[in-house]
C-alpha cells in the first residue's frame, strides 16, 4: 500500500547504489495548477512501521537524531497539555503552520531515486525542469526559516528560567532540528545524490487539483490516504487568496485618485 515502488526501467547506477538491493525510491505526483508552480505530493507506504518524514512522527534516520526528535514532539504534546488555556490555541495554530509538503523534504534525506509521475500531456523535461526549480525553491525558503528559528532559539532557551514548560524553546528546537533535516534531503537533491525519473501517468491527466472526484480517483489509483486532505487544503488557500486579491483590487479602485 501506498506509492513507494521500485521499478526496473529507471536504473541506478551511481557507485555504492546501484549494488544494494533495498533501494529506497519515492514515486512522487506532479499536480500541475494554473498560474502558479505544480504540487509535488509525497505519501509513505501506510504499512510502514515507521512513518518517512510524517507531520506527527518525523523520523530522523542517518543523522542520528530520530529519537531526539520524536522526544521533542513528544514534549510539545506534554506541554500543549499542561500549558495555561490561552497558550493552547497559540500552540494549535503553530501546528496548522506546518509545510504541506513536509513528509516529502524530510524522506529526501535517505532517497535513492525519485520516480516523477506526471501528467501524459506534460513533456518530461518540463516535469524535470520543474522539479529543480521546486528543489531550488524550497531549498531558499528552508534555509531562511533555519536561520529565523537558529536566531529565535537564543532568547527562547532563557525562558526555560520561567516556572512551567519551556513551550517555546520545546517548539523552536524541534522545527529547528525538522528544517536542518529538510535542508539536508534538499541538498542531496540539488547535488544529484539521487536519480529523478518522470514516468508518464495518465490517471493525473484530469483537473486532480480542482475536482475533488478527480482527486479521489488518483487517491484510490495510488492507495494513498492523504492525497483529498492535501489538496482541500491547496483549494482552501486559493480561494483565500482570490478574495484577498479581489479585496485589494476594491479597495484600490475605491481610493482617490
Amino acid at each position: 500500500m501506498g506509492i513507494d515502488t521500485v521499478t526496473d526501467d529507471c536504473q541506478v547506477d551511481r557507485p555504492g547504489v546501484s549494488s544494494r538491493t533495498n533501494l529506497r525510491v519515492l514515486t512522487v505526483l506532479l499536480l500541475p495548477r494554473e498560474g502558479v508552480p505544480p504540487i509535488f505530493y509525497y505519501e509513505p507506504r501506510l504499512d510502514e512501521d515507521e512513518d518517512e518524514g510524517d507531520l506527527e512522527e518525523p523520523r530522523a534516520a542517518g543523522w542520528g537524531l530520530r529519537s531526539r526528535l520524536r522526544r521533542l514532539l513528544r514534549q510539545v504534546r506534554q506541554a500543549e497539555h499542561h500549558a495555561p488555556a490561552w497558550l493552547r490555541s497559540p500552540i494549535k495554530w503553530l501546528k496548522t503552520k506546518l509545510p504541506a509538503d513536509e513528509r516529502l523534504l524530510m524522506a529526501l534525506r535517505s532517497a535513492d531515486r525519485i520516480e516523477l509521475h506526471h501528467p501524459s500531456l506534460l513533456p518530461a523535461d518540463r516535469a524535470e525542469a520543474a522539479w529543480r526549480a521546486y528543489v531550488d525553491r524550497r531549498l531558499r525558503s528552508r534555509a531562511l526559516l533555519f536561520g529565523i528559528y537558529l536566531l529565535i532559539l537564543i532568547p527562547a532557551t532563557l525562558l526555560t528560567v520561567v516556572p512551567g514548560p519551556n513551550i517555546l524553546g520545546i517548539w523552536v528546537t524541534y522545527r529547528l532540528i525538522a528544517h536542518g533535516i529538510a535542508l539536508y534531503g534538499l541538498w542531496r537533491g540539488r547535488a544529484g545524490k539521487f536519480d529523478v525519473c518522470p514516468k508518464q501517468a495518465d490517471v493525473l491527466d484530469g483537473p486532480v487539483v480542482v475536482d475533488r472526484k478527480e482527486a479521489d480517483r488518483v487517491q484510490r489509483h495510488y492507495h494513498l490516504g492523504g492525497l483529498t486532505g492535501r489538496l482541500k487544503r491547496d483549494r482552501v488557500l486559493a480561494r483565500l487568496s482570490v478574495r484577498r486579491r479581489k479585496a485589494e483590487a476594491a479597495a484600490g479602485e475605491g481610493q482617490p485618485k
